[in-house]
């Protein structure tokens, strides 16, 4: 039960996580707690993630609650597994993100749809007119000067 000292918060809407279900969020003392509604062991540390390690009775960071009924145990260990594949899939993403492209980093062709044209009057500082002359890029600049 919460003592004189010790005010219950609400649990604000933005706290989706099916444990914040299972326990209170206490002020004591200056500290915010949380606390198992069915063995009401407080947690000053660890935040929601503790309790559902503690709902879930996985051994480790948390004790395993003595009274939490099967049907919630169950559904904590489902979320921490769910949470668990998803950070997998995160670090493998950002790893594969990360890693320099085989197709840019080995030089290879890729046929994207695309075709690259080389247009070697225009790399080599010539300026080709519409009727098909090529003209010097000196002539060129003579031209549009008077124009």
């Amino acid at each position: 039960m919460a003592s004189t000292s010790e005010i219950i918060l609400p649990i604000g809407t933005q706290k989706h996580d099916p444990a914040w279900k299972h326990c209170l969020m206490v002020r004591g003392a200056g500290r915010t707690k949380l606390r198992c509604v069915y063995c009401m062991k407080q947690f000053l540390g660890g935040g929601i993630h503790r309790i559902k390690e503690h709902l879930a009775r996985h051994k480790g960071n948390a004790s395993c609650c003595p009274k939490v009924p099967l049907e919630v145990q169950v559904a904590m260990q489902q979320s921490l597994e769910g949470s668990a594949a998803r950070r997998k899939k995160k670090l493998k993403l950002a790893e594969e993100v990360s890693k320099p492209d085989p197709i840019q980093a080995d030089g290879g062709d890729v046929d994207s749809g695309l075709q690259l044209i080389q247009l070697p009057e225009m790399a080599a500082g010539k300026n080709v007119e519409d009727d098909g002359d090529i003209k010097e890029e000196d002539e060129v600049q003579e031209d549009t000067a008077f124009t």
